[in-house]
């Protein structure tokens, strides 16, 4: 008897893992984020990061940068807190940054100083992923989300007035991948 209140157990578990929790997993939070990208550990981070499905609890203020790398979309996300980290679509992170005080220090000077720059941007609700050749860039602080986008050329070349933010962000980047050997 116990044994085969074991098994009705076991597939009872089997069940819920294979059916039930991909099926939750496998959606978008409240359908606010767009990708046409597989379902990996990409679409989780890139949920987080952007704070939806959360509690009501106090969170940091966070500016994130994204931008098309190759055949996939790279996200990386400063928070006030001076945690950074960076996601690749094709399910790659990097996490932790707050561990480094190097990072931790250009993290939360990217944030601090992106503040001036997002006074006149759009605000969203919605967070879709770059146009092709251009880098959008997320103010998070509670309910006020905004958007730059910008393309990447005028970014490159200098011309752009928001050239010295994705300076700033391209340094946590570096130093990201500096302090995790990439």
């Amino acid at each position: 008897m116990a044994y085969l209140f074991s098994i009705i157990i076991l597939c009872g578990f089997i069940y819920y893992f294979f059916f039930v929790r991909k099926r939750t997993t496998s959606q978008p939070v409240n359908n606010t984020i767009s990708s046409d990208f597989d379902t990996n550990i990409y679409q989780d981070f890139r949920t987080l990061a952007f704070g939806l499905g959360q509690n009501n609890l106090p969170a940091p203020v966070k500016v994130i940068m994204e931008w098309e790398l190759g055949n996939g979309m790279a996200t990386m996300v400063c928070s006030s807190d001076g945690d950074a980290g960076i996601y690749l679509s094709n399910g790659t992170a990097i996490i932790g940054g707050a561990k480094h005080q190097n990072v931790r220090t250009l993290a939360l000077k990217f944030v601090e100083n992106a503040s001036s720059f997002f006074k006149d941007a759009t605000q969203v609700k919605i967070f879709t992923l770059p146009e092709s050749g251009k880098v959008n860039l997320y103010r998070i602080d509670g309910d006020d989300k905004r958007i730059i986008s910008e393309r990447v050329d005028l970014l490159q070349s200098g011309e752009s007035y928001y050239n010295d933010l994705f300076k700033a962000g391209n340094y946590v980047l570096s130093e990201m991948r500096h302090v995790h050997g990439g």
